[in-house]
């Protein structure tokens, strides 16, 4: 088995995301400490998770979108933040999911209309 580790820093690292992986490239930024939410995170903690963020984001917009459209450059990167409960205890991960450019830009306008029927239901 592929180990699932790819990157420690000094208060987060960055793992390949292994139980419902929505695609190859979905990976899981996750602080050494138990924290439930990024709220909760000291600035060093958030920086860092925002390096590991720029760094992917970067990594994204230089792929290549679909080999069969060599013209379609990048991707985009989709971040969002889930509480893990390992063994009982709440821990906070970022996953980061790298998509096609285009659903990347449309995200903001799908979040926000889920947001909007969770507050008027």
């Amino acid at each position: 088995a592929e180990p699932l580790f790819r990157s420690l820093g000094d208060h987060t690292y960055l793992t390949m995301c292994s139980k419902m992986r929505l695609n190859e490239w979905h990976v899981q930024i996750c602080p050494l400490q138990h924290i439930w939410s990024q709220t909760e995170c000291d600035e060093e903690v958030t920086n860092e998770i925002q390096r590991f963020k720029q760094s992917l984001t970067a990594m994204a917009h230089s792929l290549v979108h679909d080999l069969l459209s060599l013209h379609t450059q990048g991707r985009g990167l989709i971040c969002f933040e889930e509480v893990h409960l390992p063994r009982g205890r709440q821990h906070c991960v970022v996953e980061c999911v790298m998509v096609p450019k285009e659903v990347e830009m449309d995200a903001p306008i799908y979040f926000r209309k889920a947001m909007l029927e969770v507050l008027l239901s």
